[in-house]
């Protein structure tokens, strides 16, 4: 999975890049925030760890909102306000959780592992780095793009999950069809 942790604390910028990346996630550290949501969105992320601190509130709930409706990276926010008002608020507009800081590494690290286990990929891939969507093409859950012929095709975050629906509904919408086809030529 993508990983991106935005943070000064030595907590989050060193002890928890290092055990994620020991199980095979890439992990980014960034500490500037000026082009957050696009950045996210461009580079596909799967799960943001993000100290609340460095957002004022309008523009933190505008990266939840932006996150929630056109992503489906994950959100974990760790912040030191007092306020649960804020709190709410900000998983009201899409963060998947909150924690209060200051806050324990291991509680840290059991709620990020808590959310990539809700990740839709973490379902499909059953700890997988990749699954085969036909018998050419693979998808590289972890690179999010589509290997195939001695081909890399790379998908955007909207194809890369349309793609994951796909195969995870496989049938499906084959089925769907065929009852439609059996149903039209019943009226006929």
């Amino acid at each position: 999975m993508r990983i991106v942790i935005l943070a000064d604390d030595p907590l989050l910028v060193e002890d928890l890049p290092r055990r994620l990346r020991a199980d095979g996630h890439q992990v980014s550290v960034r500490s500037a925030v000026d082009d957050l949501p696009e950045w996210l969105l461009a580079e596909g992320i799967h799960l943001v760890v993000l100290d609340a601190d460095l957002l004022p509130g309008h523009r933190l709930l505008d990266l939840c909102r932006t996150l929630h409706q056109e992503s489906s990276a994950l959100l974990l926010l760790l912040g030191r306000t007092d306020s649960i008002t804020q709190r709410i608020q900000a998983l009201d507009a899409g963060a998947d959780d909150y924690l209060l800081r200051p806050v324990d590494r291991d509680e840290v690290r059991a709620h990020v592992y808590a959310l990539l286990r809700r990740h839709p990929l973490s379902t499909l891939a059953d700890g997988r780095g990749s699954v085969r969507a036909t018998t050419a093409l693979v998808l590289d859950l972890a690179g999010q793009r589509l290997l195939g012929d001695r081909k890399v095709i790379p998908l955007s975050d909207r194809e890369f999950r349309l793609l994951v629906y796909l195969v995870r509904h496989e049938g499906a919408v084959a089925a769907q069809g065929r009852a439609a086809q059996d149903q039209t030529a019943g009226m006929l």
